[in-house]
């Protein structure tokens, strides 16, 4: 019994013994823990580095290599060296810091790729070219081996309206989220979309187009009378159906080849979208419209109410199609502007939106 009673206070005492213990080492760390991160910040402060940087630098980096940092002097790209894993290969390789932060975001197979290279020029001047999309790296990177003698300019606005694949065997919905709606033989519709508000416009052929293009045409129309020039239409809106109905029926005289320089397979045609319009001279036939006064009219004028020559000549390469004076398309007054003043097509407009 005697010797129960010592060992129960021996128990007690070593209990009570490391539960001081446990509350020392609570104490220490409150008092301490807010200390040392103070010091880290003052370090890394005296170092050079801003507050949004020690902030990055606390929230990604582990123990190791925040002390490292708070002793070494501030270097531009000092945290880069640790965010990214693979900074300092691609500085030993000779790209420049900027170009190493750059190239480590890309996806890791295209990064592993560039890392068993030697030092690649194309590469470092395609960063700094026009419209470079960061993404499309291993695409470029193809097309330059393809075209070893095309201007990285050209490759890069290939690459980026997707005319690196053959048309119509790489495709996308069109993006009704887009500042308009891009539709080539890389972006369709889907055989059920029929536009909203179609209407039937006042005058000039009367062609049928969604709402805000024919209030525009109105007005064109208004304009282009009064100078006392006929303007007719041949065809606008056009169904899903009805398009291949078209395509078919050319299919049946020429190669599908040729008939692809010319007509829109169904879903790829602006005329589905309800914002395009085939338009004529009422005193001229509709193969010799580029000659009419109203054609002359309309290269000077459409574009101050909203609409475009959508395949002009010259950019057939671009466009995909053979130059069609007669083919106009509405994408409002600003865009049209911008369009006419360079001189580009809707598919070079959209290298802008993207970047």
């Amino acid at each position: 019994m005697k010797r129960n009673k010592q060992q129960f206070k021996l128990f007690s005492v070593l209990l009570i013994f490391l539960l001081l213990i446990v509350l020392g080492l609570n104490l220490f760390l409150v008092q301490t823990e807010p200390i040392s991160i103070s010091i880290i910040d003052d370090q890394l402060s005296q170092q050079g580095y801003s507050a949004s940087e020690i902030q990055v630098i606390k929230d990604n980096l582990n123990v190791d290599q925040i002390l490292e940092l708070s002793t070494e002097r501030y270097t531009k790209y000092a945290i880069e060296s640790y965010l990214s894993p693979h900074f300092n290969e691609l500085r030993d390789l000779g790209y420049s810091a900027q170009e190493a932060k750059d190239l480590s975001k890309l996806p890791i197979e295209i990064l592993m790729m560039i890392l068993k290279e030697d030092p690649n020029d194309q590469i470092i001047k395609l960063l700094h070219t026009d419209y470079f999309i960061i993404s499309h790296l291993a695409r470029y990177l193809q097309e330059i081996h393809r075209f070893p003698n095309e201007q990285l300019r050209t490759i890069v606005e290939k690459v980026n309206t997707d005319r690196d694949y053959d048309a119509y065997t790489h495709t996308l919905e069109v993006d009704f989220n887009q500042e308009f709606l891009l539709v080539n033989k890389y972006h369709s519709l889907l055989r059920s979309y029929v536009p909203p508000h179609l209407i039937q416009a006042k005058g000039c052929g009367k062609p049928t187009l969604i709402e805000e293009a024919v209030l525009a045409y109105n007005l064109m129309c208004e304009a282009i009378t009064k100078e006392g020039i006929g303007l007719s239409q041949r065809s606008a809106y056009r169904s899903y159906s009805l398009q291949k109905s078209i395509y078919d029926n050319y299919l049946k005289y020429y190669s599908q080849a040729y008939t692809d320089t010319f007509a829109a397979r169904a879903g790829f045609s602006e005329h589905q979208t309800g914002l395009a319009v085939d338009l004529s001279s009422t005193n001229k036939s509709f193969a010799t419209f580029e000659e009419t006064d109203a054609y002359t009219w309309l290269k000077e004028n459409a574009y101050k109410y909203g609409f475009i020559i959508r395949y002009p000549q010259g950019k057939e390469d671009i466009t995909g199609y053979k130059f069609e004076p007669w083919h106009y398309r509405y994408v409002g007054i600003n865009i049209a502007k911008t369009i006419t003043e360079l001189g580009i097509t809707l598919d070079e407009y959209w290298l802008w939106i993207q970047e």
